[in-house]
């Protein structure tokens, strides 16, 4: 039983990356998550992020930041490694409901 434990642990790797706007800022608190799965991180103040017990095989790692658009990119995850995969995300646009405010006098 413990064999098959330690068996399934290294069925899993590590994915790391940096995080940055198009031009070049690091961004802090940007969201990572291996899509499919639970597993997710979010960035420091460096940009950088690390997710561990991915599991082994091809994973598509997603990554949101408000005021960015979102972005996945598929990785290979190797059984016992670490990955790198770096995103730049590209500025978008947010797109705000319309307000309408009436006022009646007494």
């Amino acid at each position: 039983m413990v064999v098959v434990s330690a068996r399934a642990g290294a069925q899993t790797g590590t994915v790391t990356g940096t995080v940055t706007s198009e031009n070049g800022q690091q961004l802090a608190a940007a969201q990572v998550t291996v899509v499919g799965t639970t597993l997710g991180s979010r960035t420091g103040t460096d940009g950088k992020y690390t997710i561990v017990n991915v599991p082994a095989g091809t994973q598509r790692i997603r990554v949101m930041f408000i005021g960015h658009r979102p972005m996945d990119q598929q990785v290979t995850i190797t059984s016992g490694g670490t990955t790198t995969q770096d995103f730049t995300m590209r500025a978008q646009a947010l797109a705000l409901d319309a307000i309408v405010v009436t006022g009646t006098g007494s």
